[in-house]
């Protein structure tokens, strides 16, 4: 006999999706005969449901009815008061409406998971009754509890992992100079570029991308970046200045990563996320797709109870657990444990080794992207301007320094942030500087950290062009504002074994010293570095030194021929040597090498002294050149070496040529990053700081009574009032003269034209 009743939504799911127990009929089996009497048109799929408005048939409701009776049945059915109508119900449709991801409140989201209405079975062709989203095979409720008691363990193996993100949104904001815009964009660009990506190359994409859009807003944009298809999402959304269009699992992983956004309730349903879960692919192997939406709905349901159980056990000590940290801290243990089985000598023997290298995100990548802008506000040596100033001692240079610091109220350098690039910030250091002139500044320094990208060349890893001409205008534009005899920037990379870096570029050394040098420490170290023909740079956490020229730029002879210098030019392992010393012999005594002898200059372990590569660029505003046409007499040149006149473009008798002015405009003409000078002139915060500059410079010449530099304090001001663009229309036009008047800075230049006229260098 036939049964049927009235049911709930609920209940129907339910019983359209059970796990039947043998001898029952199947919806096959009850559809066939209703077919065969037109009562049926559509074959339904095995475990999906047949109902009448309102009404449900189900083996449940057939007691003693075997199949024999089903032609019964059907005769049975046509006799009903209302007409059988049958609703096609796909196993998506029965899952699809038990996410919690859009649920108001993390309370909310819980009290549905609690129910477990996630938990379906299917019962379609070949699915064999598992758990509708669940990991392959698994269909029982045992099976579902030893899946979350083996995610708990992983949890909590990685419990030390579990700050990922809040590591992760910290750098974020500390690297976009307080613009909530860039922070968004940041955590965007980091998301799109995450998929299957470890943290490492995914920073590098990422930056790709944001220096390349700052360079040229679209123009000369790359075709690729990881992939073309990534490029194009990310060039869609600047472009049209929209959220960059991001995917299921790309989209909650940015949540996680932006520091305006509340913590999603579910967390990111990566690959290493799934294999947590015990997902595998269909050969058996620990899954390595994206997954579905049905899987996607029944991971944040257990991501959501797997939270309250972590808080009901107060796992490390906690109650406040959020999804993003149990996805984490399961992620770093999964990550850990899966290379410690491939790798275990990589880890010595000891898996807590390889969670530790497993917890490892983007802030532990950074230093990788940065490359160190190395600046002094002190105006050089010979130039007529300030040079009460410039000849001060020390802590009076300290004091003029910090008058300006360049910031926008964070660490973060105005002039990085007006050209659209990221930068952890500006840090102290020591600077030193030797002039044309053989004199050695050693000035109170700033570190300006700029985040670059990393290309390959035939050395190893380096920095890409883009990134460098980046660095030149930045560091350019500070010392053409600053009246700096040259701008200089570094980044070192460390040879490594196996690494990016190959050992045969590897001629120059990096100390981590963990702090800036102090002034007698930097003059032991100059004299040192001096006789061994090495350029040396402070960055505020360590010291590189490298070949002064060697191998890139040949000395000049008395008579202006290139000559290589006596000692060479020393490769890669060649430094070793001379880094390593010699080790004892039967018939020689150990010699001791450049490490030993590093480490008691600057008072440092010689196991901090390592070898590597550097690539670094200087501006030369001090720029001495040959200029062999041009006679003496015209009082443009200074004679150095017999038969070589020079010219400076620095030097006060040049008052008004523009020569410096042309050098900057040079730098932001650059091919390379052709929205530069644009973005730099609309940026308020610039215009500012050459306000505070102009500032500086007056109350200091009052206060000193030191002259300044007439032509430069009118740069100033026309770049404070028109930018770059009024400057290069200044130069065309000859405004850039010494003879120009300046009414908002008489009582400044009247002080000046009382001082005795300044020698030229």
């Amino acid at each position: 006999m036939l049964s049927q009743g009235k049911i709930s939504p609920e209940r129907f799911k339910s019983l359209a999706t059970q796990e039947y127990s043998p001898g029952l009929p199947t919806a096959e089996e009850i559809a066939r005969p209703l077919r065969k009497e037109g009562l049926l048109s559509k074959t339904p799929l095995e475990g999906e449901a047949t109902e009448t408005v309102g009404n449900f048939l189900t083996p449940d409701m057939l007691p003693g009815a075997g199949l024999m009776g089903l032609g019964m049945l059907a005769k049975g059915v046509k006799k009903l008061k209302y007409p059988l109508k049958f609703k096609k119900v796909t196993k998506q449709e029965a899952i699809i409406n038990q996410g919690v991801r859009n649920e108001p409140t993390f309370r909310k989201a819980l009290n549905k998971a609690r129910k477990e209405n996630h938990l379906i079975n299917d019962h379609s062709k070949g699915a064999n009754g598992q758990w509708v989203g669940g990991p392959r095979g698994f269909k029982t409720k045992r099976q579902i509890k030893k899946m979350r008691d083996e995610f708990d363990a992983q949890v909590a193996g990685g419990v030390l992992g579990a700050d990922w993100y809040d590591r992760v949104r910290t750098m974020v904001k500390s690297v976009s100079a307080g613009s909530r815009g860039r922070e968004n964009r940041l955590a965007e660009t980091l998301a799109l570029w995450s998929a299957q990506a470890q943290p490492r190359p995914n920073l590098n994409w990422s930056f790709e991308a944001l220096n390349n859009w700052a360079a040229g807003k679209g123009i000369n944009f790359p075709e690729k970046i990881k992939t073309t298809a990534q490029a194009r999402t990310f060039l869609k959304g600047m472009l049209s200045g929209e959220q960059i269009k991001l995917g299921k699992k790309t989209g909650v992983y940015k949540q996680s990563l932006d520091p305006n956004v509340e913590t999603p309730f579910t967390g990111t349903n990566d690959i290493w996320h799934g294999r947590a879960f015990g997902y595998k692919n269909s050969d058996g192997t620990p899954i390595s797709r994206g997954f579905t939406p049905q899987e996607h709905i029944f991971l944040d349901n257990e991501t959501v109870l797997a939270v309250d159980r972590a808080n009901k056990a107060k796992l490390g000590g906690r109650t406040n657990w959020t999804a993003a940290e149990i996805q984490a801290a399961a992620w770093v243990f999964a990550k850990g444990k899966s290379q410690f089985a491939k790798y275990p000598k990589k880890f010595n023997g000891n898996i807590g080794e390889a969670i530790e290298w497993a917890k490892k995100t983007y802030p532990d990548e950074l230093e990788r992207q940065l490359a160190y802008g190395t600046r002094e506000n002190t105006p050089g040596m010979n130039t007529g301007h300030l040079p009460g100033v410039t000849d001060a001692d020390y802590n009076t240079r300290v004091e003029y320094a910090d008058d300006v610091p360049g910031t926008l109220g964070t660490d973060t350098d105005v002039i990085t942030d007006a050209a659209g690039l990221y930068s952890p910030g500006v840090r102290d250091a020591t600077g030193i500087y030797t002039s044309a002139s053989n004199v050695t500044e050693i000035n109170p320094a700033q570190v300006n950290q700029v985040i670059i990208d990393l290309v390959n060349d035939e050395g190893g890893r380096t920095i890409s062009d883009v990134s460098q001409s980046f660095l030149n205008a930045i560091e350019g534009i500070q010392g053409y504002t600053n009246m700096q005899n040259g701008s200089a920037w570094h980044k070192f990379f460390p040879f490594q074994k196996g690494g990016g870096v190959k050992s045969s570029v590897s001629n120059s050394i990096q100390i981590h010293t963990g702090a800036p040098l102090d002034e007698a420490r930097m003059r032991v170290l100059a004299g040192w570095a001096e006789d061994r023909g090495m350029l040396i740079s402070d960055n505020g956490k360590s010291v590189v030194l490298w070949p002064d020229e060697w191998g890139s730029k040949p000395a000049l002879s008395s008579a202006g021929e290139e000559v290589i210098p006596a000692k060479g030019f020393p490769d890669g392992p060649k430094m070793r040597r001379l880094l390593e010393g010699k080790k004892a012999t039967k018939t020689r005594v150990a010699v001791g090498g450049w490490k030993e002898e590093l480490g008691e200059i600057l008072q440092v372990d010689s196991g901090k002294i390592d070898r590597g590569r550097v690539i670094s660029g200087y501006v030369d505003y001090e720029d001495i050149t040959k200029l062999e046409d041009l006679s003496p007499s015209q009082g443009l040149l200074e004679k150095q070496k017999p038969g070589t006149f020079t010219l400076s473009n620095s030097a006060p008798e040049n008052q008004g040529r523009g020569l410096r002015t042309k050098t900057v405009l040079d730098l932001l003409d650059d091919p390379n990053i052709p929205a530069v000078l644009e973005s730099i002139d609309s940026s308020p915060e610039f215009r500012t700081l050459i306000f505070n500059q102009i500032s500086r410079a007056t109350d200091w010449s009052k206060k000193m009574k030191t002259p300044l530099r007439e032509d430069h304090m009118r740069a100033l001001e026309i770049l404070a009032e028109e930018g770059f663009k009024g400057l290069r229309k200044a130069l065309k036009s000859g405004a850039v003269l010494p003879a120009v008047a300046l009414p908002i800075f008489g009582a400044a230049f009247q002080v000046q034209q009382e001082q005795e006229a300044v020698p030229g260098a």
